[in-house]
């Protein structure tokens, strides 16, 4: 589950990055990976970042040590699939850790079309589409 704004957040980032990819980290409670509480756009570190995305090592390291001293959980990565559709590629397919959702968000015509999210559950499974809801904010 996303906050409205959590997605337009995400979008923006998906329409200023065009033609290239963006990407970004999902931070959540570790016992209720569905729901969002933070997104955390990340630079395109990819060589090629119109045909790919690639997290900057040292956020995803920041943000992993964070998990383990109790902070919020890694629950997933986004990145948008430029003039694509939200289907994950063979390298998307390859590199998906077990336990993170994958959204990905096509931008088609200047506009952000309908996310989809995937999951490996575990290490040699395939991906596998989770339901990607876009909720209100919550309240204060």
């Amino acid at each position: 589950m996303l906050e409205s704004g959590q997605w337009a957040t995400i979008c923006e980032q998906a329409l200023g990055a065009f033609p290239e990819e963006c990407c970004g980290l999902l931070l959540g409670e570790a016992s209720v990976r569905e729901r969002v509480a933070l997104v955390v756009p990340v630079k395109n570190r990819f060589a090629e970042p119109r045909r790919g995305f690639e997290l900057a090592p040292d956020v995803v390291a920041c943000a992993l040590a964070q998990e383990r001293r109790g902070g919020t959980a890694v629950v997933g990565v986004y990145h948008s699939h430029p003039d694509g559709t939200p289907t994950p590629s063979a390298r998307d397919e390859r590199e998906a850790w077990p336990g993170w959702s994958y959204l990905i968000v096509p931008v088609l015509g200047g506009a952000c079309g309908q996310p989809r999210s995937f999951r490996r559950e575990a290490p040699n499974r395939p991906l596998a589409e989770e339901l990607v809801e876009v909720g209100e904010a919550s309240p204060a």
